[in-house]
Order: structure tokens, then sequence, then C-alpha cells
């Protein structure tokens, strides 16, 4: 009986570590949604994110791992004006935006096929699809586990 246990625990261990992976979040880019030093669950993938994921990719094969929130989806066309963005010419709803600094317009873009624009929800301070373009969905590794 003690074995049957055992060998289900390491079971269960080892089919959570395969579909999940600690995550420590390394910057501010994605405040106050998360916080730097905070501790989360990766669902690792491959998904196909949809939008509002926050999602985990590398920009490149050696590149670090960013965390970014998706805003827009292949085929959409997406600008930032005032302030705001815009998805196909209507306003994005963000209630994960707190500050709502000024942050320079942008686009339009269409977002190709096979790629997502993603977005910090700390915009003065991160690094995303306005600067780096739309992420390949094959990139992306994981997203946030549902909490």
């Amino acid at each position: 009986m003690i074995i049957a246990v055992i060998v289900l625990l390491f079971l269960a261990v080892t089919t959570f570590f395969r579909l999940y992976q600690f995550y420590e979040i390394s910057g501010t880019s994605m405040s106050p949604t998360l916080e730097e030093g905070e501790m989360v669950f990766m669902e690792r993938g491959p998904i196909m994110p949809g939008r509002g994921d926050i999602v985990f990719f590398r920009a490149n094969v050696n590149d670090f791992v960013y965390v970014k929130r998706v805003v827009a989806l292949p085929g959409e066309t997406v600008e930032i004006r005032n302030n705001r963005v815009l998805i196909d010419g209507k306003v994005l709803t963000e209630p994960y935006v707190s500050d709502r600094e000024p942050i320079p317009d942008f686009g339009p873009v269409l977002i190709p096929e096979d790629h997502v624009f993603v977005l910090g929800d700390n915009r003065k301070e991160s690094y995303d699809s306005r600067e780096m373009g739309p992420v390949p969905i094959e990139f992306i590794i994981g997203k946030l586990a549902d909490e």
C-alpha cells in the first residue's frame, strides 16, 4: 500500500512539473499585475494564446524569457492613439492598466498570421511589440496559469 502511494505521488509530481513551471518575475513591465520578484506558475506550451492572456516567450533562441500580455491576435490591426489601444478601430478595455501615463502613438500595424501583439501592463517601462514587433506564436513557451 505504501509503495502504491509513493508511486502515485511520484506520478502526480512528475505530471505537474511537465505541465507547469515556477517562474520568478524579473522587472517592472507587468506591474501592477505581476511584481518584480513574485513567483508564478507558468502553464507550459504549446498554447494558442487569447486576448488578455499573459504569455512567456523568447524573442530569439538565445534570449531570456519575456512576460507580456496579448492584446492583438493574427489578422487584427492594432494601434495606440491618445493613450488607448485600438483593435480594428475599437478601443480595447484594459482594467489591468492602472497607470495611464502618456505613451507615444503607435501604428496601425496588421498582425501577421501565426503572430500576436504583446504589451506590458506598465507601458512606460515595457519593451514589447512596439519595439520588437509581433511575436511568432511558436516563440511562446507558456502562459500564466489560471489563478
